[in-house]
């Protein structure tokens, strides 16, 4: 009867693959059967579990790919260069657990991760340069009392959901979530990036640092439904030389922040503060509610001359001076002449 179930339900046994520790080199292949201290690895399957926890600072595991539910376990303390990952193929990962690392993909490759879990306080976890299809379920940070950070640059990802304890640094990027209702209530820095939601979305406490500049537009959000603002921080940082000193001294711009398609609601509370950086001149910064858009506007006057902002007044008055002589000269020869007639009546008649 043991040998039947046996047969039948084989037991799973948890395998693991542990990554030696391997130095002088810049590249290290994954499919290599040098890479890991167990024979038969990389394994695969659900009980599948690779530790890479010996990838050095700088160095680069490229040819990653498995067609199973993997664990990746690298934790990596915080160094300037951090370890790369480089997928190709397809990979379905049950859970990244990473610190510190860089991910990116090859072209033509398809990664699918469950659970990227930032298992270091204050760790950091870079995208970059990916155009592949790249899915990721949840993104949560094992460390409640300090922030972690997921930063996308150059890259298209999609996401269902994203812990608050995860700051967002979205970099020339466009990120698309997929859940029901999207709840944004973490820390986003947004450089010349997009956000898509597929359905909902809901900010709570919130904070958007936007980065603009006068060649570019800022960061936007799209949403397919309704979008509820509970609480919400903007910080406008202006990059570059400050807008106030260019040549139009006076501007006044507005442009869409948070948008949703027609027929759907935007819901804006009064709970949004504002602030501005490396711009003194920035007279105000608001928010202002159209029927299917938040457009974040402001104008800018202060810190231009005297001359520049009232310019337009001086012309006009300097104009009116040099005309005033023109004005009043025949008005006066013409008064003269009157108060003459009127002392001497008979005068055009000879008298």
């Amino acid at each position: 009867m043991f040998l039947i179930l046996l047969i039948f339900f084989p037991p799973a046994f948890s395998e693991t693959c542990k990554m030696r520790s391997i130095e002088g080199v810049d590249k290290i292949d994954f499919l290599s059967p040098h890479t890991f201290i167990q024979n038969d690895c990389p394994c695969n399957g659900n009980n599948c579990t690779i530790d890479l926890t010996p990838l050095a600072c700088g160095i680069e595991l490229y040819n990653i790919t498995t067609n199973s539910l993997m664990f990746i376990s690298p934790i990596n303390p915080a160094c300037s260069q951090l370890p790369i990952f480089r997928f190709i193929l397809s990979s379905n990962i049950y859970t990244m657990n990473v610190g510190y690392i860089r991910i990116t993909t090859e072209s033509d490759s398809f990664v699918s991760i469950g659970d990227l879990v930032i298992s270091q306080p204050e760790g950091a976890v870079q995208f970059f340069d990916i155009n592949e299809t790249v899915i990721i379920k949840k993104v949560k940070s094992v460390n409640e009392s300090t922030l972690s950070s997921l930063s996308v640059i150059n890259s298209k990802l999609n996401f269902i959901s994203i812990d608050r304890k995860v700051t967002l640094n979205l970099i020339n990027s466009d990120i698309h979530f997929t859940d029901l209702i999207t709840v944004l209530n973490q820390e986003l820095f947004l450089r010349q990036s997009i956000i898509y939601i597929s359905k909902s979305l809901l900010i709570e406490s919130a904070h958007f640092t936007i980065y603009y500049d006068q060649y570019q537009s800022w960061s936007v959000l799209y949403a397919n439904s309704a979008i509820e603002i509970s609480s919400m921080a903007v910080t406008l940082v202006v990059e570059g030389d400050s807008l106030s000193s260019q040549s139009d001294c006076y501007q006044e711009s507005c442009a869409p922040f948070i948008s949703n398609t027609p027929g759907n609601k935007i819901y804006l509370s009064d709970n949004i503060t504002f602030e501005v950086l490396n711009d003194t001149g920035m007279d105000k910064l608001e928010i202002l509610l159209q029927d299917h858009s938040v457009e974040l506007c402001f104008t800018r006057t202060q810190g231009c001359s005297v001359v520049e902002k009232y310019g337009y007044i001086f012309v006009f008055i300097l104009f009116f001076i040099l005309l005033l002589p023109f004005l009043v000269i025949p008005v006066v020869i013409w008064m003269n002449k009157m108060g003459c007639r009127k002392k001497d009546p008979y005068q055009d008649f000879g008298y």
